[in-house]
């Protein structure tokens, strides 16, 4: 209530409104508003959270069991409904993982073996801790195309460095003045972290890079589970579905570049891998494979195309009409072209008569287990970072695909610590780094699959293969397995309605695909990934600042500023745009920024706020700029409303009696606020006391508790009261309402005493009035016009009157200054009068 105002002073309707609204205080007393809790409590929480495992043997127990899922989900397995999809699902998906964990083996550069291995272990071992039914953990396109664009550059780098260091040791010898060197010696010299490797091993390592190769895919794994273990999932919401889409689209066109030489057969030597590897390296080597398609073994490029016509004929094909027919799982058509091509390249002895690259020999049974090289960690721990979020990312939202389409849920940290202790166990049995891969997953979840049984029997198709089968892959043609490769990725590119939509719906995020795309194309995988991260973040800041301003920005995505309006016959506030039949209140304009208030965004904020009030400050509503021609219901909703918003733009005498009336009262929204920083805290000061300077009262509606504490740290109830909180709009403009009664009720009555105060002073003016006044009045008037004899006579009678009053009011004046009712009298007579 206004200062200088008493309750005894005003009307009883003005009085009963106080009652019609509470206060924010008023609010948290009569609810109990609890305060944030204090550091000490916080810290408390967070110890006991931590050692809570350890307060008991049992909850110990309990805590070790509850990363292993397995042990509360395999006893009360549903063997007569599960247990057949899940042997289907695992046989078939199974046979997806002998040819492409042999391809992408070759994607990264080490022998065919290690992909079958890849395809054993971390299967096992994910069904053991990880908590979805439905995904495919085993080889992926594109993290084999990273890990095997860092093992090159690795390998090179410890290569210089060995150089260096052996060059080093040489100069020494010879300063010494020795003829002969033993160069086994050197060992001694060089770094710690070369102890053991030779020179010859060195120059033979891209070649034989098989445990360097899973060292630092095992450091990658470790990673992981630190992710895990910090908690630090949230980080994967950076990569929007549009960047990883991008991305991925972008890396698989690295994947098919990286083949092309095994199509065509031709050699392609770089003498400096990072400068292939770097920006522009992709176009580099096609450029050097296109080059060099003259030299080309035309068996192989034949044998290629055959293949892809395979594929193309069964699995598009054929597939489709068969599963149409029999509702079975789809033909294994890799499996059959591995199989075709293995036997007619030992028939014919492609290698010998065509000097056809083959796999070769590749060995039977398990590897010996042994630990990564952990001295190595210098050299991969940018390379794993990266790897390891791009391998979270995947998994995670492939995990919350298919949960949500099943109806069971999935703890997203668990799988951080399944994903991680994956690869941490397979790592010592030289595996590379693994991820979830959507066509097997969605091979697994049509072939029936129903738990994560299914990864049983698919491993168990892989150890007969390892085990007895292993042998006859080495006359497998590499071409073969280039083709298996390109043609998985057809379904990639195959992005002609997502860009679509994207760019119909929204601008910014058609612009984020094709930025990632772009940048991976033309860059390579590793920086294409960072650059895409930090323009989707750029593109966050730009649509909380400027994004307003631009008219290729659809609706939907700008951070609007909104003016709400009552709906009829409700207490509900809307935008006033978006809804017909909704009441402006008079004198009041309730404002809502649907942003959060920060640094970045907060001079558009007071840009907002000037508009809203002072730029235009008679009432008017927020209105269409362009009216919506609906022609039918339909039609409205394929258009979904697209329509651009704009205050400001009906004319004034569109809003009848209410339209020229002042706004006095600015009601803001604060619950779209999600976050203010205390620059902004301050920017609102400043914009709450230019806004009272302008005579317009404001009221704060709907803060949330974390916003309400950002303003008591930062003083700002220092400079704006308490009382101008509201915890709801209507609160708020029910107190404006009563604020405005008031100042009504103070203008009446304050109108009513000037006007008495007027009346005294005419009366006064008018007794005062000088008669040489009126004579020089009569002078111009007769100089100006030609006045006749009877209005001159006229106007001298009239001032002998005047001044005969004038004496009488002179006589009056000293007897009546102690009778105010006389006084009160004459004063209107003369009012009436004159």
């Amino acid at each position: 209530m206004p200062k200088n105002v008493a309750d005894s002073e005003l009307p009883t309707h003005i009085t009963s409104l106080r009652e019609t609204f509470l206060r924010q205080e008023e609010f948290d007393q009569t609810y109990l508003f609890l305060p944030p809790p204090q550091v000490e409590d916080k810290k408390r929480k967070f110890i006991l959270k931590v050692f809570h495992p350890c307060l008991s043997p049992e909850q110990f127990v309990r805590f070790i069991v509850s990363f292993i899922p397995i042990v509360g989900w395999l006893p009360d397995y549903r063997w007569k409904r599960n247990l057949m999809g899940d042997f289907m699902a695992g046989i078939t998906v199974g046979i997806m993982h002998v040819p492409q964990g042999i391809a992408y083996a070759i994607l990264q550069g080490v022998d065919p073996v290690y992909g079958l291995y890849s395809s054993f272990f971390p299967v096992l071992f994910y069904m053991v801790f990880g908590t979805s039914h439905h995904v495919s953990i085993g080889s992926f396109a594109i993290i084999s195309l990273m890990t095997g664009t860092s093992r090159a550059e690795i390998l090179e780098t410890i290569h210089d460095e060995y150089l260096h260091d052996e060059g080093h040791y040489l100069e020494q010898v010879a300063q010494l003045g020795y003829t002969s060197v033993d160069l086994r010696n050197i060992t001694d010299y060089v770094p710690f972290h070369l102890k053991g490797v030779s020179g010859i091993q060195v120059v033979t390592v891209i070649t034989l890079c098989v445990g360097f190769v899973h060292v630092s895919s095992s450091l990658k794994k470790y990673l992981q589970l630190l992710m895990a273990l910090l908690r630090v999932e949230f980080v994967t919401s950076y990569l929007s579905d549009q960047l990883v889409s991008g991305f991925s689209t972008g890396a698989s066109v690295h994947v098919i570049i990286v083949q092309l030489d095994k199509i065509f057969q031709v050699p392609v030597d770089f003498v400096d891998v990072q400068s292939v590897n770097g920006p522009g390296g992709m176009l580099m080597q096609l450029v050097s494979v296109l080059s060099k398609v003259g030299d080309m073994n035309v068996v192989t490029f034949l044998l290629s195309m055959c293949a892809f016509i395979f594929l193309y004929i069964g699995k598009d094909c054929i597939n489709p009409l068969f599963r149409k027919k029999f509702k079975c799982v789809p033909l294994p058509f890799e499996l059959m072209l591995v199989t075709l091509a293995t036997v007619v390249s030992y028939i014919f002895a492609f290698e010998q008569r065509y000097q056809m690259k083959v796999v070769g020999v590749v060995p039977v049974g398990f590897p010996s287990a042994e630990m990564p090289r952990l001295e190595l960690i210098p050299y991969v721990y940018k390379d794993a970072f990266e790897i390891a979020f791009v391998i979270v990312a995947v998994h995670l939202s492939m995990c919350k695909v298919f949960s949500r389409r099943h109806i069971y849920s999935t703890d997203n940290n668990q799988e951080l610590y399944a994903i991680g202790l994956t690869g941490v166990i397979s790592s010592c049995f030289l595996t590379y780094p693994v991820s979830s891969a959507l066509g097997r997953s969605m091979l697994m979840e049509e072939s029936g699959g129903k738990t994560q049984l299914s990864a049983l029997f698919s491993s168990a198709l892989v150890l007969v293969v390892i085990l007895w089968l292993s042998p006859y892959l080495q006359y497998l043609p590499m071409c073969i397995l280039a083709v298996i490769l390109i043609f998985s990725m057809k379904n990639i590119f195959r992005k002609r309605d997502e860009l679509q939509c994207l760019w119909r719906v929204s601008k910014v995020d058609f612009a984020i695909w094709m930025f990632s795309f772009i940048c991976t194309v033309f860059t390579n995988v590793m920086w294409g990934l960072v650059l895409s991260v930090a323009f989707a973040l750029l593109t966050t800041v730009f649509r909380t600042q400027w994004l307003e301003d631009y008219d290729f920005c659809t609706t939907a995505e700008l951070p609007r500023w909104h003016l709400l309006s009552r709906l009829e016959g409700t207490d509900d506030y809307r935008d006033t745009g978006r809804y017909g039949r909704v009441t402006d209140i008079d004198h009041i304009r309730i404002f809502r920024f649907d942003a959060p208030l920060l640094f970045t965004n907060v001079d558009h904020f007071r840009s907002a706020v000037e508009k809203a009030t002072i730029t235009c400050p008679v009432m008017s509503l927020a209105t269409l700029d362009n009216v919506l021609e609906v022609e039918c219901p339909n039609k409205a909703i394929r258009k979904k409303c697209a329509v651009k918003r704009t205050s400001f733009k009906r004319s004034i005498s569109e809003y009848h009696d209410s339209a020229m009336r002042r706004i006095e009262h600015l009601i803001i929204d604060c619950s779209g606020f999600t976050f203010v920083d205390f620059m902004s805290v301050n920017s609102l000061i400043e914009i709450y006391q230019q806004t009272r300077y302008n005579g317009i009262q404001v009221y704060f509606a709907g803060a949330k508790a974390p916003i309400r504490d950002m303003f008591e740290a930062c003083g700002f109830y220092k400079s704006v009261s308490k009382d101008h909180f509201y915890p709801s709009i209507h609160d708020a403009v029910q107190a404006a309402n009563m604020n405005q009664q008031i100042r009504l009720f103070k203008r009446a009555k304050q109108k009513r005493v000037d006007a008495e105060v007027t009346k005294i002073e005419n009366a006064k003016f008018l007794s005062n009035s000088c008669v040489d006044d009126r004579k020089i009045s009569i002078e111009c008037i007769k100089a100006q016009t030609p006045i006749e004899n009877d209005v001159e006579e006229f106007c001298m009678q009239q001032q002998q009157q005047h001044s005969n009053e004038r004496e009488c009011t002179d006589r009056e004046s000293s007897t009546d200054q102690d009778d105010p009712d006389n006084q009160n009298t004459r004063t209107t007579y003369l009012s009436d009068r004159y």
